[in-house]
């Protein structure tokens, strides 16, 4: 370890040892401090030091140095002599519980940026969780930032606000895991360089480019994209037609301009780029309109514009392309009724984000305000690894749970920079949330993502970061262009938990989508589904969302056999083994069909068993994402509301939330029983009507999972209690393990169901 070099540190952090931070383990005793301190120990007695120790659940406040004004003083010194001592008396104390101060936020930025590694590195973990500008308000708000050594060798950083502690996944600390040094590869210890100076990395990770490189990184996935991913290019080898409208930002071989133009492209081919955006309401002020179309015409000066489209035209430029279309500016927006430009244009979306180059997707702004490029906190600086006490760590590693966890006795804990994970930002993002930019990410062949952290890079073939500019290994499934059966399933899945102001655009803002596949695949569209696949893709329900009440049942939008009937997230039942859980096509076979399909209702041939006095019990189950995904019934093992033998509607039965089986008797078998999914609170119109249960469905065989169930299908309600006119309308989903629950003694017909 000779090559080392002392880290770089604040006045603050150059008096951070083990027992300040709470180190758990005491360190074994080899003797006279003076022998360990180094010669300086002998300038201070150790029974001095030993009574500078902190009471336990003491807050260690920071040093007599720490700089009131908030400016920083960085030094490359190793403790002296005092410090030295002190250190390793309180290594040999058995460590109190406690939190070192760092001092406020403003304190751990100006320092980080002045080059104190431990700064740079704790401000690197509260910014890898940034995925959109709220956050950030957030991290301005702390007033005191401590941190904290807890027994499985990981720094836990406390940041206090006014209001309390701020939360990292319900949590009241963020965890950063602290690695040895000898499990971290010194990259510049072949130049003869310290770790500290040039910078270190986990073995298999990249370090982390710079602000000034961003672009330079941007433009080899865009060229390596476009000269290695057949499958992201178009087919046709042509260039695509630009759009009705787009923004000229000027020649690519020329000086960039001080402002953009918009063109009206007359069917020319050209490549070009698109923005997916948050618009944000009232603060989204800069819109196309048949009165200033014009003026936008004759140039629109970019500063002019809210800066996500400042940013996104300095990338387009940069990217070395010179056209960029943006929906707010490119379309006439409806105004006063005018909706002629929109209703000629707006279905063309769907193709425009299909044939772009690239999309630059605004994805940590919540409005036009917001932006596409940052200076966030810690950008400036050049986060390294760096060594968390100035000497190896003697400590007694002897119990049990230090056995488990394979704990070294001599230990020289670093701190490296942590790299923002992929689907955290991506996913969690503002943009992400957003159900009429969807299809933006579904459809473009390749998506720039523009956030706090930096450039993320998605396409068919790869997802990339700054910080893994080669390619994210860890995420397991890249986009899939092709859409069948499956692969729309789980994209209906996801679009139902995306946000939407106005839930009767449901189906508005999945349009684009549906009509670029539809005129690829030639299948007709029907309320969210496809004609092919109907029958199979009926067979939904609702997933409770913890917090959200269910909607009353009551569908305007939509035909109550569709998903976008209802709000809320829903799941389809597994069907293939592309499906998850995954399902064999051997395991069931269907026992309906569908016999007539119009636009306001279907007719389907199937079993139907009317509730009556012999029906079996009847239990209402919820499921959440969570317990879907994993498997788990919870009509086996929790009731929520037995409607018992009669089986029908009523809004003043107890709620489904309700955790009682509404009967003293013993709960019958799950065997003996069936697992109703309601889609909606009852409705009172429906008061006293039967349910009825339409077999779409029947296991195969009589070998049966746990989880799977024997029987699914539809519940239905007359439309006016008049079960033999056949005219129904969707109430929920059911699912039985009972073998004989349909047999030739119930009704097989053909059923309309509106």
């Amino acid at each position: 370890m000779a090559y080392m070099k002392a880290s770089t540190r604040c006045e603050v952090c150059k008096g951070i040892t083990y027992a300040k931070l709470g180190g758990p383990h005491a360190l074994v005793d080899s003797g006279d401090s003076a022998s360990s301190s180094g010669s300086q120990a002998g300038k201070v007695s150790l029974d001095d030091a030993s009574r500078s120790l902190p009471s336990r659940d003491a807050s260690i406040s920071p040093p007599a140095t720490f700089p009131s004004d908030g400016s920083i003083n960085t030094t490359t010194e190793s403790l002296d002599g005092l410090q030295e001592a002190l250190f390793q008396t309180l290594l040999r104390a058995r460590a109190p519980k406690t939190y070192y101060t760092i001092g406020s936020y403003n304190y751990l930025e100006k320092s980080a940026q002045a080059g104190c590694d431990v700064c740079q590195n704790i401000l690197q973990g509260l910014m890898q969780r940034a995925t959109n500008t709220k956050y950030l308000d957030q991290l301005k708000a702390i007033k005191t930032v401590k941190i904290h050594l807890d027994e499985e060798d990981n720094l836990l950083v406390q940041c206090e606000t006014e209001d309390g502690f701020l939360k990292f996944n319900d949590l009241e600390a963020n965890i950063i895991k602290l690695h040895d040094l000898e499990d971290v590869t010194d990259l510049a210890h072949e130049k003869s360089q310290s770790l500290t100076s040039t910078g270190a990395e986990v073995k298999g990770k990249a370090p982390r480019s710079t602000h000034d490189n961003r672009m330079l990184i941007a433009k080899n996935w865009l060229m390596g994209c476009l000269q290695n991913h057949p499958k992201c290019t178009q087919k046709s080898g042509e260039l695509p037609t630009l759009p009705t409208r787009v923004l000229d930002v000027g020649p690519i071989d020329q000086e960039a301009p001080l402002k953009s133009q918009l063109l009206m492209s007359n069917g020319r081919r050209s490549n070009y780029l698109t923005l997916s955006h948050c618009w944000g309401g009232s603060v989204h002020t800069l819109a196309l309109s048949g009165g200033n179309l014009g003026k936008m015409l004759a140039g629109i000066n970019d500063s002019q514009m809210p800066k996500t489209f400042r940013d996104a035209i300095m990338i387009t430029r940069q990217l070395g392309q010179r056209y960029l279309w943006i929906d707010s500016l490119c379309i006439i927006q409806p105004m006063a009724g005018d909706n002629e430009d929109w209703r000629k244009e707006g279905v063309k979306m769907g193709d425009i984000y299909q044939n772009s180059l690239c999309t630059i997707a605004a994805s940590s702004a919540s409005n036009s305000a917001g932006g596409c490029l940052f200076g966030n906190p810690g950008s400036g600086t050049a986060n390294r690894p760096c060594l968390l006490f100035p000497e190896p760590v003697e400590r007694d590693v002897s119990g049990f749970k230090s056995m488990i966890l394979n704990q070294k006795a001599v230990w020289s804990p670093v701190l490296i920079p942590s790299h923002p994970s992929w689907l955290n930002v991506v996913e969690n993002a503002p943009l992400s949330q957003r159900a009429w930019v969807f299809q933006e990410r579904i459809l473009p062949p390749r998506i720039l993502h523009c956030s706090l952290q930096g450039f993320f890079w998605e396409c068919t073939k790869s997802r990339a970061s700054e910080f893994e500019p080669h390619g994210c290994p860890k995420d397991w499934e890249y986009r899939d262009r092709e859409i069948g059966d499956s692969r729309w399933r789980r994209l209906v899945e996801q679009y139902a938990q995306k946000n939407l102001t106005f839930e009767n655009d449901r189906l508005a803002a999945l349009a684009g989508l549906a009509q670029t596949i539809q005129n690829i695949v030639g299948d007709m569209y029907l309320f969210g589904h496809w004609q092919s696949s109907l029958l199979k893709s009926l067979l939904w329900f609702r997933v409770e969302t913890p917090g959200t009440p269910l909607p009353i049942d009551k569908r305007t939008i939509a035909p109550s056999w569709s998903w976008a009937s209802m709000p809320g997230e829903i799941k389809f039942t597994p069907l293939d083994t592309d499906d998850y859980p995954s399902r064999d096509l051997e395991k069931y076979v269907f026992k309906a069909s569908i016999e007539e399909v119009s636009e306001d209702h279907l007719k389907i041939r199937g079993r139907l068993r009317i509730g009556g006095e012999e029906m079996p019990p009847i239990f209402l189950i919820r499921w959440t994402a969570d317990e879907y995904w994993t498997g788990y019934l919870p009509g086996i093992s929790k009731d929520l509301g037995q409607l018992g033998a009669i089986g029908r509607c009523d809004p003043d039965h107890p709620s489904p939330s309700a955790n009682n089986t509404g009967n003293s008797s013993p709960r019958p078998s799950d065997r003996d029983s069936i697992h109703l999914i309601v889609d909606g609170e009852a409705n009172p119109d429906f008061a006293g009507s039967p349910m009825c249960f339409l077999q779409i469905l029947s296991s195969a065989n009589n070998e049966l999972a746990l989880a799977e169930a024997r029987h699914e299908g539809l519940v239905l309600i007359p439309v006016a209690d008049e079960p033999f006119r056949g005219r129904f309308r969707r109430v929920g989903f059911f699912r039985s393990k009972m073998w004989e629950l349909f047999d030739d003694d119930h009704m097989e017909n053909a059923w309309t169901v509106i």
